[in-house]
């Protein structure tokens, strides 16, 4: 992403889709500013604050018949972080050349 105007649109997309959403970037790129400012539109998200790989883990696998299970929204500073994730169970919105 180049500005904060098109992760906006970009994570708007996403939760159309009620995909999982990781935010990336190194600090102070607006990705809080952006999960605060969607709020509204995040009522069916699980938002984490603060990243923890448990409870992303549980909330991100796909069984085959699928429960109530929300998606989520999160932030992280490194893509070291998410490694031991699926890729194929959340997108990332690279944030990380903006700056707010």
């Amino acid at each position: 992403m180049n500005s904060y105007e098109e992760a906006l649109n970009v994570v708007l997309s996403l939760i159309n889709k009620n995909e999982n959403i990781i935010l990336y970037g190194n600090g102070s790129n607006g990705k809080s500013y952006l999960i605060n400012q969607l709020k509204e539109n995040l009522k069916q998200y699980v938002v984490y604050h603060e990243f923890d790989i448990n409870l992303i883990n549980k909330q991100s696998i796909k069984p085959m018949v699928k429960p109530m299970v929300y998606p989520f929204i999160t932030s992280i500073n490194s893509v070291d972080e998410i490694k031991s994730l699926d890729k194929n169970n959340y997108k990332l919105v690279d944030m990380n050349h903006i700056r707010f």
